[in-house]
């Protein structure tokens, strides 16, 4: 093999180790951990998504549409419902912390992660976030904890035209808590969670066990990310 061609392939090999980011691993709450003092925790949020119906596996543009199709009853009843029971979650968090002996409060704005600075790469020190949040610290507010809603809806798993599983409701978050003093990370975690159900999903109009089966999962995530501070 010429040595210029070599070259080539390390190159793009290197580009590929570069442009792929390595997940956060989880790190577990410890109180400790906490920077002490009279400074608060503030609890922002993300906006929570609108629900909807995905079918991950379904990898190409045919493949979704007939995903979609062959859904079509589920998909437009999906749109009535709402995710209105996470609307005072950021609360509930607040009440979580307050209760375990901290000072935290809510912060009425919602997180946009494209008005943050994003912390190059080359930079980036392991368990610290890839954001600059440093912006947050005013008020006497140390430390931020992000809840940041990425997914809630139902779910079914494909392989191209094939489904792999029957629907499952499902919810994808992403927790942590961030040191405003130089953005290293003291808590996270993602929650991705699915509940299927326990009889015939596939009652319409109204899906009654993949409907319920979605209200419960909704109430086991608020324990497990409360849980996570206990």
């Amino acid at each position: 093999m010429h040595r210029k061609l070599i070259f080539t392939i390390m190159g793009v090999f290197a580009i590929l180790l570069v442009g792929c980011a390595t997940p956060q691993k989880p790190l577990p709450f410890s109180q400790t951990s906490v920077p002490t003092g009279n400074g608060m925790i503030g609890v922002i949020q993300t906006k929570i998504p609108d629900f909807s119906v995905n079918f991950p596996g379904a990898d190409c543009l045919l493949c979704i549409g007939l995903a979609k199709a062959t859904h079509y009853n589920l998909i437009s009843y999906s749109e009535s419902l709402k995710t209105d029971e996470l609307i005072s979650f950021q609360d509930d968090v607040v009440k979580k912390l307050n209760a375990k002996g901290f000072k935290a409060k809510k912060l009425s704005e919602q997180l946009e992660f494209k008005t943050l600075n994003s912390i190059p790469r080359s930079d980036r020190k392991e368990d610290y976030s890839e954001w600059d949040f440093k912006s947050f610290a005013k008020d006497n507010i140390q430390v931020l904890l992000v809840i940041n809603y990425k997914q809630i809806g139902f779910r079914r798993g494909y392989q191209s035209y094939f489904p792999t599983e029957v629907p499952k409701a499902n919810i994808i978050v992403e927790g942590y808590m961030v040191n405003l003093a130089d953005n290293k990370l003291i808590w996270y975690k993602e929650f991705s969670m699915l509940k299927g159900t326990v009889g015939d999903w596939d009652v319409s109009p109204k899906y009654p066990e993949l409907t319920n089966q979605y209200f419960s999962l909704i109430e086991d995530f608020k324990d497990s990310f409360l849980g996570s501070f206990n």
